[in-house]
């Protein structure tokens, strides 16, 4: 018995953690919508490449950090905590409103309003929005896939201990 918790708890560890391939499929998703061509082609690689790293498990950690530049290192590297880097704090636009002739010029001559930095920024978080939850569902049924895997060891550990 303690022989089959200690197998299951190496299976869990192994499919629980994101392994490299989990973390570029998971970079192919969120930056091309699951487009593996055009990531590779972000990276400056030929598809064949990034076919061979999700073959292999691996990756140019460098290369793809530096093309992923909003990635987080941690996360790169461990697939441990979050995927994005916390974005800096932005200032709200400013609005020019109020007495521009107390300004010294005509209200006519203010400078234009930067509002559209502010809807650029909306729709900017929208897109990240939408790009997290597709991630998040890619994320959810790899976790699901994996539980199922578990379980099957865990019914098949059950009939090799039985033996």
């Amino acid at each position: 018995m303690k022989k089959k918790i200690l197998i299951l708890d190496k299976i869990k560890y192994k499919l629980l953690n994101m392994n490299k391939t989990d973390i570029l499929e998971t970079l192919i998703n969120y930056y091309c919508d699951g487009n593996k061509s055009k990531f590779a082609n972000k990276l400056g690689i030929t598809p064949q490449t990034l076919n061979s790293w999700l073959t292999r498990d691996s990756f140019n950690l460098d290369l793809v950090y530096s093309k992923c530049g909003e990635i987080s290192a941690r996360w790169l590297i461990t697939g441990e905590g979050e995927m994005l880097d916390s974005p800096e704090p932005q200032p709200p636009a400013v609005i020019a409103i109020g007495n521009s002739k107390a300004a010294g010029r005509d209200i006519n001559e203010a400078p234009p309003l930067q509002a559209t930095d502010t809807i650029s920024r909306l729709k900017q978080l929208n897109e990240q929005q939408q790009q997290a939850a597709t991630t998040i569902a890619h994320l959810q049924a790899l976790l699901e896939e994996r539980e199922r895997t578990i379980r099957i060891l865990e019914n098949v550990i059950d009939r090799l201990t039985q033996r």
